[in-house]
């Protein structure tokens, strides 16, 4: 369920579907993504009120998934053909970086990080994934 203030503040016109709330960091952003009215996933980045949609360049799919209190998100996307890549974000400097684990390229999702860069997330496809812990160079 979906907080109050987010219907209230960004209303129901900003997307067909809200799906995803990431968990607030200690600087009081929040990440997330939403369909739009066409079915097209697109990341966002609330911070001081102020919402920022996120899309990985050149892809048709992005989801943001988690963030730390060191200006990064994480997440998903899917490249023009369709395979699966993790990404982080870092907000500052506002660059990507696609990732994949080494075992699962074209399949993983990144969908955690703390504040020593570290990431959480999976690689695989349904019924079988695999978990993975990676740290950022």
């Amino acid at each position: 369920m979906l907080p109050s203030w987010w219907v209230t503040v960004y209303g129901a016109a900003r997307c067909a579907a809200c799906r995803h709330l990431g968990r607030p960091s200690a600087l009081r952003w929040l990440c997330g993504f939403y369909i739009d009215a066409k079915g097209v996933n697109h990341g966002f980045w609330l911070n001081a009120g102020v919402l920022t949609k996120l899309d990985f360049p050149g892809s048709t799919f992005t989801q943001a998934l988690g963030l730390n209190n060191k200006n990064e998100m994480v997440g998903r996307l899917h490249g023009r053909t369709g395979i699966t890549h993790g990404f982080v974000y870092n907000t500052s400097t506002k660059t990507w970086m696609s990732v994949d684990d080494p075992n699962g390229i074209g399949t993983t999702v990144v969908n955690g990080t703390n504040d020593k860069h570290e990431l959480v997330g999976f690689w695989g496809t349904n019924p079988t994934n695999t978990g993975f812990v990676a740290t950022l160079p």
